[in-house]
């Protein structure tokens, strides 16, 4: 209670306690003094209405300003969760989180047997030539293309994250490293198929993968140095492939 509502309370008190002093006594009989007794205990009242009054407008503003900052902390709070997570130019899960989901199927992996899963580590062709014979903004939107294409492809079978860079980190929640080959292999050659549009420039590109299944290693390092080395190998044999072994 604050110091006004408490005075407020006292002097409610201090009029209510007159009053039955009043009522009680021999005073009673004396009109006058009754009428003027009465008459300022009325303006009291009165007084301390207008303070109750305008006390609880105070309290409903201040309510219902706690209610706003309240709301804006809390859209603020997902705002940064959401900065924390997710990579600002594609909207994928960024590298912290795309990491974080992989140590959490991992740690599934190691409670259910069962439970295993495919990787796969995509890298796009050639991309410095991008930025260097088109610009940045050009390298920008074949990033953004790229990976709508791979999110869209993989669905609800996975989670696309950027892992750096122009190399992306997927996902797939199944234990078939062919039927993982085959979808990574159609998303390969759709990019091929597809033309980038920017500012009027017109480009092609191409990616390439490594694929590595949890079947083959439990451990969250091994298991990303598999998918990155069979990365690599496809960019040693030319590019434009998938690599499962």
């Amino acid at each position: 209670m604050s110091d006004k509502e408490f005075s407020l309370y006292a002097e409610e008190e201090k009029i209510i306690s007159r009053s039955n002093e009043f009522i009680s006594s021999e005073e009673i009989n004396n009109v006058q003094k009754l009428e003027t007794e009465y008459k300022n205990l009325l303006v009291n009242y009165k007084k301390l209405f207008k303070q109750s009054k305008r006390l609880i407008r105070m309290s409903d503003k201040m309510e219902a300003e706690l209610a706003i900052t309240k709301a804006e902390l809390e859209k603020y709070s997902k705002q940064l969760k959401m900065q924390a997570t997710t990579d600002t130019l594609t909207g994928l899960a960024n590298r912290r989180k795309i990491t974080e989901l992989l140590k959490e199927e991992i740690k599934k992996l190691e409670e259910d047997n069962n439970d295993n899963f495919n990787i796969i580590m995509l890298d796009i062709d050639f991309f410095k030539k991008v930025n260097d014979n088109y610009g940045h903004p050009m390298g920008d939107e074949v990033i953004k293309k790229v990976s709508n294409h791979m999110q869209d492809k993989v669905g609800s079978e996975g989670v696309v994250g950027r892992f750096g860079g122009e190399e992306f980190l997927t996902i797939l929640y199944n234990n078939d490293i062919q039927r993982a080959a085959l979808l990574a292999d159609q998303i390969r050659s759709d990019i091929e198929s597809k033309k980038i549009e920017f500012e009027g420039k017109q480009i092609s590109v191409t990616v390439s993968m490594g694929i590595a299944c949890s079947t083959e290693t439990g451990v969250y390092q091994e298991l990303l140095n598999k998918a990155d080395e069979r990365l690599y190998k496809a960019k040693e044999n030319g590019r434009n492939q998938v690599i499962t072994s």
